[in-house]
């Protein structure tokens, strides 16, 4: 399945990175939406071979799914709306 992330465009996000620095950034294309749900969740999105689009993966365990569920859950709670 592929998405385009359209609702977090131009959206600003803060979040806690590796190293305990707080990163800050708009969410200007879909590259930076990809980087900031792994570095603030650790979920991986796959680029699609469509240009804006991430590509999502449902060939897995149901555990590693709802995982994957709730991380995106999280971020969406540190993008500001």
């Amino acid at each position: 399945m592929i998405a385009r992330p359209i609702a977090y465009q131009g959206k600003q996000i803060a979040y806690n990175n590796a190293s305990g620095s707080t990163e800050s950034f708009e969410l200007d294309d879909v590259d930076k939406i990809r980087k900031a749900i792994f570095s603030s969740t650790k979920l991986h999105l796959s680029s699609s071979n469509i240009e804006g689009y991430v590509q999502f993966g449902f060939s897995l365990p149901e555990e590693d799914y709802l995982k994957a569920v709730e991380a995106l859950r999280t971020f969406q709670g540190m993008v500001a709306f």
